[in-house]
């Protein structure tokens, strides 16, 4: 090495020595690159720095290093510290290893450490990641009785056993699954398909009281969040009075609401412990449960058969539904519907053929076969009416041309007897 090379060395460790106090300068001269550079610079370096800087502190230093006795005085310097080999290695590793490949590994000894898992004097470099374990047994989770799935399938066989619900709904298990894992659930598919009727069987299940509201594009924000009044207090809104209670809340329709109203409902949908609403904050009760129903994936004007009065609710709304996989489609449920039509299920089949036939006829979509027509049909044939008398009864706001295309699968007398009926009150 030239005496030009060591002395731009030495003139750049003397300024960032005097930029140190005599206490920190071990610490913060080692951190320096000249530091690397005198630690491979040998005798020749060390005597020429001697000649011209005095100073304990840099005469320890230099005495320590080329004596062999560097850990004895970072031991000491790293006592006074509280630092353990972990923080030696992370503050002097590339710093100290110089042309040295034992002295890393005698400085971590010297304080008790084990050895290093890579080569010394080696760039740090990310350490491969673990293998990760494999995943658990599926078939083990899902026999466990911890399983959220066999737990909700469990409560339901109780509560229709003692009489609390009757007729869960196909979905039911699956809504239950989602309230039990998250605290909510957004139920989508036609109307008539039993959303809001799995709602109150959740309610009834867990048993909470159950608060509905219709949504609707007129709602305002300060129907869900609350307002404050004339006379200086505080009217609580639909969300805002029922989050800090062990209430299930429905929000009925969900996807009608001006995406203006739910997007003021993100922190709600998080279920954030604590929620500001002005200069009000209002803290979630651990068993509130947020269930919303609605016609569509809250996907836009009419959903995707473009036959319902929905609107498109913002991105970040949806995804917080969507995100935690608690969107459950409903449809309708053959099983169900059967019991509802009690001594008459064996005519559940004429009511699946007029379902099926609105679609290939092209018939309007506002004209459907629902659940509850289910129950209006035992009725009217529980009080004497004839297939053709219920079915007039039912239709009454079809036109000639629709009754006879979806109900074309009935006998003569009743067709004509239902066609006869349009109109009337």
């Amino acid at each position: 090495m030239s005496r030009r090379e060591l002395t731009e060395a030495r003139d750049r460790i003397k300024v960032a020595c005097n930029r140190s106090g005599t206490k920190s300068s071990l610490y913060n001269y080692l951190r320096m690159p000249e530091a690397r550079f005198l630690l491979q610079s040998g005798d020749a370096g060390a005597d020429m720095w001697l000649q011209q800087y005095g100073g304990d502190a840099v005469k320890a230093v230099l005495s320590y290093r080329f004596a062999g006795d560097w850990p004895a005085l970072l031991q000491e310097e790293c006592k006074d510290r509280g630092w353990d080999p972990s923080d030696l290695r992370r503050h002097y590793r590339l710093k100290m290893v110089g042309g040295d490949p034992t002295f890393l590994e005698r400085l971590v000894s010297s304080f008790g450490g084990e050895p290093l898992d890579m080569p010394l004097g080696a760039e740090d470099q990310p350490q491969p990641a673990p293998t990760p374990p494999p995943p658990p047994n599926q078939e083990l989770l899902k026999q466990s009785p911890d399983n959220p799935f066999a737990k909700a399938k469990e409560m339901i066989e109780q509560a229709v056993a003692n009489g609390t619900i009757k007729n869960p709904h196909k979905q039911l298990e699956e809504m239950l699954t989602c309230v039990l894992m998250f605290g909510r659930c957004y139920a989508a598919g036609p109307s008539g398909t039993g959303k809001s009727f799995a709602a109150k069987q959740v309610a009834a299940i867990l048993g909470r009281e159950d608060i509905y509201h219709g949504c609707n594009k007129n709602d305002y924000p300060e129907k869900y969040l609350g307002n404050p009044t004339l006379d200086g207090t505080f009217k609580e809104g639909v969300v805002t009075g029922a989050y800090d209670k062990p209430v299930v809340l429905v929000l009925d329709e969900m996807d009608k609401a001006d995406s203006g109203c739910t997007a003021c409902l993100n922190q709600f949908v998080n279920f954030d412990d604590n929620v500001n609403v002005g200069d009000r904050k209002v803290h979630r009760h651990e068993d509130f449960v947020f269930i919303g129903t609605g016609n569509s994936a809250m996907d836009g004007p009419g959903g995707s058969e473009g036959v319902y009065d929905t609107e498109r609710q913002s991105t970040d709304f949806v995804a917080r539904w969507e995100q935690l996989g608690v969107m459950v489609h409903f449809d309708y449920d053959p099983d169900m519907e059967r019991v509802l039509l009690g001594m008459f299920a064996s005519e559940y089949d004429l009511l699946a053929k007029a379902r099926k036939n609105i679609k290939d006829e092209g018939v309007s979509s506002a004209r459907t076969i629902q659940t509850r027509t289910c129950l209006g049909w035992e009725k009217w044939r529980s009080a004497g009416l004839t297939i053709g008398e219920t079915v007039g009864r039912m239709c009454r706001l079809w036109s000639p041309t629709e009754i006879k295309k979806v109900w074309k699968h009935l006998s003569k007398t009743d067709l004509d007897m239902a066609v006869s009926m349009v109109g009337s009150w």
